[in-house]
């Protein structure tokens, strides 16, 4: 069984596409910078739960307590998938297309990378304007942009109130790190969500979109 099923195109009619819309323009909160969807890839949710990423996702949900949610994760494109209305996502075979790997793999702690404010985990946010700061077209000219829309198992998260760069986990009894806002104390300007296991997140859909404007305030 593939690790992850493929992504096709929702009608923006789709209950699920008016779904991600409205999480998206909900989300984007940066000032001085604004976006337009332009497509919706999505995997079959029955495909999904078949494939060896999704039944290992859903197991782990349903061991952590059975909670989870839809979080924006923005990576690096070195290719134009999504750009030109495919009727089914092709990942490329470039190793330096982090989002293509993604799509053929889904997301691995392994790949994380060094400097993270709470050390090397996967890094969502339920803010789309954050997570586009790091859907970076890679040597490649595109108005277009990427962004990959999780299910994230957070159904105990632990609040971090400053950086910890050394962190590799949770404490135990906690399956997610969630950072406390400047607003509530902490240390970030907008929240996101950090998990360790590569079975506490799947990727469900893939959002291309334009933008006008940049602003890489966290």
């Amino acid at each position: 069984m593939e690790n992850l099923p493929p992504m096709r195109p929702l009608d923006p009619y789709d209950r699920r596409y008016r779904k991600i819309q409205g999480k998206f323009e909900k989300g984007w909160l940066h000032d001085g910078k604004r976006a337009n969807i332009r497509a919706i890839y999505a995997v079959d949710e029955d495909d999904l739960d078949r494939s060896y990423s999704g039944r290992r996702f859903n197991k782990y949900v349903n061991l952590s307590g059975g909670k989870c949610s839809l979080l924006f994760h923005g990576t690096r494109r070195t290719c134009r998938i999504g750009n030109n209305h495919e009727r089914q996502l092709e990942p490329c075979h470039d190793r330096g297309c982090h989002l293509c790997c993604i799509l053929r793999d889904s997301l691995s702690v392994r790949t994380a990378g060094p400097g993270g404010m709470f050390g090397p985990g996967i890094y969502t946010t339920d803010i789309s304007s954050k997570a586009d700061i790091y859907a970076k077209n890679h040597h490649l000219r595109s108005s277009k942009h990427a962004m990959l829309v999780c299910r994230v198992a957070n159904n105990k998260p632990q609040y971090l109130t400053k950086a910890e760069y050394h962190r590799f986990a949770p404490d135990p009894g906690y399956d997610c790190v969630e950072a406390v806002t400047l607003a509530n104390g902490g240390s970030v300007r907008f929240p996101e969500t950090v998990v360790y296991s590569d079975d506490a997140i799947v990727p469900v859909a893939l959002i291309i979109y334009t933008r006008e404007g940049w602003d890489g305030r966290y």
